[in-house]
């Protein structure tokens, strides 16, 4: 052990431990304003200095670990450097963000006021007589945080101890516990608090249970009577209570006793049944009830449901009524319905069959974004489809109706076909973009679009210096009756983009220039498709004879390593039709 003094303070450090950090300390009697000059290491200590009344810690300390005890009437904190701790009442660790360190041993009519402090930490107030605390809005705290001090030894109140706005202890003992929240939210949970077992908890204010851990586990069931008369803020706080109880596997039920809602089967409406606010999570297959006229937003967001059928007499769904249910698998309208709004079932990834309404004109953003919608019916009437409605998911083919027009990148990279009645700029635009590829190896390069009784395949990604005259060239053979064929391969952003867009023009009608571009590239293209294991196009390119006789060696090669037999059957088949014999090809 090494000793050293100074300012009446002696300092003891161990041989191998940290040079500007003491693991002992002894103050002479009378000291008043302490000068600290070297770090303290000893939570454990049972030392105390009671004379010490201002600290004064110098810009080289960098940690303080001590009981509040060691010197319980320090009044004052002085730092020399606030980087590491803060001047005031009460030792503050700074670094990033206010942690409490010690309160030291305030007098029971001390009211503790820490307001920039965001952590409290572990035996922060140990020892302290006071139970008057004022803290910020938010704060985190340590499980022992409170531990050994007066706050402790409080008696249970409807079933629970507080520090503040702090909750610090629940009543293992009862079924009930009621939350002291009418006039001030709870935001804060000492972190063992566990609720789990709790078979009520009454609640005043849903974000009351925001600080809650969940790992820790929340209550069989919550109670909610809001203090809030007005309908538009109650909606809000029902909806914030909800979105907290998804994520949590304890909570079974919810309960709101107000009388401007209605709780029915898990589902909470207004109290007169036409607007459905939120949902919990547990339900699976719902049918909604007839009068309901209007779904929420995010009523139904996180939900476990599988299937939901929707009543004639809805009218209106407010934007991500249904996003992010994983298990949902079908959705049919009723008749209602006019629009689909943003975002209404966006990643629900299960999704595989809506049934559209008759009555639907419009489909908003990202509607049915990351689902798995293979198919889908749109009716006529319909006359909007806008950005992203069907992206990320596995539709390949679609039909549009004569009466909708599209806005920007609808579909995902998926889709292959599309037909429709009449052509537009916004349904090119649909099928093409001006835009490098994001997920290069998907669903292939080229889109065949069916439209006003013409044909054309068109690469899914352009050339963005040429996009305009991409569009000029489509509009106006969409628009020339007499002109029954035209190529567009060479438009495509990528060598792989032009490539399938003139495989498939060539396969079509024999596009004169996609046939010499396929000519001229017809080792680097062929190699490729077997490489990617591309058997079916390989197979065509190969009976088109496009594939010279000096590449077909290696082509047999690559086939045979790679366990083609159909292909490999189609190179001989070259072979022989090319005269090519066992002499001067040998393998």
């Amino acid at each position: 052990m090494r000793k050293e003094t100074k300012n009446g303070v002696m300092y003891t450090f161990e041989e191998d431990g940290f040079a500007n950090e003491a693991v002992d300390v002894e103050v002479q009697p009378g000291i008043e304003c302490l000068i600290l000059q070297y770090g303290l290491n000893m939570p454990e200590s049972e030392k105390s200095f009671p004379d010490v009344k201002c600290l004064t810690i110098k810009k080289d300390v960098q940690r303080i670990e001590i009981p509040n005890t060691l010197f319980p009437n320090v009044k004052r904190v002085v730092s020399e450097d606030l980087r590491n701790f803060e001047s005031g009442r009460y030792l503050v660790r700074n670094m990033v963000r206010g942690t409490l360190k010690n309160v030291f041993c305030p007098a029971e009519d001390e009211v503790i006021e820490i307001p920039d402090v965001y952590y409290i930490g572990a035996y922060a107030f140990k020892d302290c007589k006071s139970t008057k605390i004022s803290t910020r809005r938010y704060i985190s705290c340590d499980k022992n945080a409170f531990a050994g001090s007066a706050f402790m030894e409080q008696p249970f109140t409807l079933g629970v101890k507080m520090a503040g706005r702090i909750l610090i202890d629940v009543d293992p003992t009862v079924e009930e516990v009621i939350f002291p929240d009418e006039e001030e939210r709870i935001f804060t949970f000492a972190r063992e608090v566990d609720l789990k077992n709790v078979k009520n908890l009454v609640l005043h204010n849903a974000d009351s249970l925001a600080g809650l851990l969940y790992d820790k586990g929340l209550p069989q069931k919550v109670t909610f009577i809001p203090s809030n008369n007005n309908l538009e803020d109650l909606k809000y706080e029902i909806r914030q209570l909800v979105s907290i109880s998804r994520n949590a596997e304890y909570i079974k039920e919810i309960e709101v006793i107000s009388p401007y809602v209605k709780c029915v089967n898990g589902i909470i409406y207004t109290s007169d049944m036409k607007t459905i606010i939120a949902s919990t999570m547990y339900q699976t297959d719902i049918v909604i009830p007839e009068g309901v006229e209007n779904i929420g937003h995010e009523a139904f967001v996180d939900c476990h449901l599988t299937s939901i059928k929707l009543p004639d007499s809805l009218k209106n769904i407010e934007k991500e009524a249904f996003r992010n249910c994983k298990n949902l698998r079908r959705v049919e309208f009723g008749t209602g319905v006019t629009e689909i709004p943003n975002s209404t079932f966006e990643h629900c990834v299960n999704l595989k069959k809506v049934i559209l309404p008759s009555s639907l004109e419009k489909i908003c953003n990202d509607a049915f974004r990351n689902t798995n919608l293979s198919s889908i019916k749109l009716t006529e009437g319909l006359k909007e489809i806008k950005y992203r409605a069907f992206d990320d998911t596995p539709m390949q083919e679609i039909v549009i109706p004569s009466t909708a027009s599209l806005s920007g990148c609808v579909f995902g990279e998926n889709m292959k076909h599309i037909t429709a009645l009449q052509y537009s700029e916004s349904l090119i635009t649909s099928c093409s973009t001006a835009y490098e590829l994001r997920h290069s190896e998907i669903a292939g390069y080229v889109i065949r679009l069916d439209c006003g009784g013409k044909t054309m395949s068109l690469p899914k990604y352009i050339k963005p210096s040429l996009y305009k005259e991409f569009l000029k060239t489509v509009s106006s053979f969409s628009q020339n009756f007499r002109q029954e064929h035209c190529e567009f391969w060479s438009y495509g952003y990528s060598a792989k983009g032009k490539e399938y867009t003139a495989l498939a023009e060539y396969f079509a009608f024999e596009g004169e220039t996609a046939k010499a571009y396929l000519k001229k590239n017809s080792k680097r293209i062929i190699t490729r498709l077997l490489k990617e294991g591309d058997e079916e196009n390989a197979a065509a390119f190969l009976k088109a004879g496009f594939v010279s006789k000096i590449t077909l060696k290696t082509l047999l090669t690559i086939a045979e390593k790679n366990d083609m037999m159909t292909i490999k059957s189609y190179i001989l088949s070259q072979i022989n039709e090319s005269g090519i014999t066992k002499k001067n090809f040998s393998l």
